[in-house]
């Protein structure tokens, strides 16, 4: 998540509106990899939104070139989601392995 505060002109180039996915696809793993920790999942879900909201503010506010964007944000909470329903289907999922 570092990655998130590094400043622009630093972080290598990708097409147009990549960084979407990217954040889609990180923060779904990011809650994935917690929720294996902490299994008050919606407590979890909360912490993270406000941790991804926090970062792109601290994008705008630090000197590192980089702004607040809302649609970061949507993406974030978009992959949030996404892993939050991949661990309640997992639970549902009769003899799935919940530790994987």
């Amino acid at each position: 998540m570092l990655v998130s505060l590094w400043p622009k002109e630093q972080l290598p180039p990708g097409p147009e509106g990549s960084d979407k996915l990217v954040h889609l696809v990180l923060y779904f793993i990011l809650y994935y990899l917690w929720a294996k920790v902490v299994h008050t999942y919606g407590f979890l879900l909360t912490a993270l939104v406000v941790f991804g909201t926090g970062i792109e503010f601290l994008q705008e506010w630090l000197p590192v070139n980089r702004t607040f964007d809302i649609w970061d944000v949507v993406f974030n909470v978009l992959g949030l989601g996404l892993g939050y329903g991949y661990i309640k289907f997992r639970e549902k999922v009769p003899g799935s392995d919940k530790n994987a």
